[in-house]
């Protein structure tokens, strides 16, 4: 039974959040799509402690921020791909390859 009502306080809270990145101006497939792709990264960090409306914040602010493409022009970012590379080369030969 407890399981049940934990069950329903999460759907609430995701139906929550949900209305809140609709009632922040994004069309509901949007909101479906954005809430999707970043729910678990927000949940991971976070987990259910902020309300909604701050939870659907973070939301929109990585969607917003996971856009972003570089600019070797601009000096305030940091070109990754080496690093995300050296990443990929890591995961698949192992830790000792180097």
């Amino acid at each position: 039974m407890n399981q049940t009502t934990n069950g329903t306080k999460q759907r609430h809270y995701v139906e929550s959040v949900l209305n809140s990145i609709i009632n922040m101006g994004y069309d509901n497939e949007t909101a479906k799509k954005m809430f999707l792709d970043n729910y678990r990264i927000v949940k991971r960090r976070y987990g259910f402690g902020p309300n909604a409306e701050n939870f659907a914040k973070e939301i929109i602010d990585l969607d917003t921020i996971s856009k972003i493409k570089y600019d070797p022009n601009n000096p305030d970012m940091i070109d990754l791909r080496k690093i995300r590379k050296r990443i990929k080369e890591t995961k698949k030969y192992g830790k000792d390859h180097s």
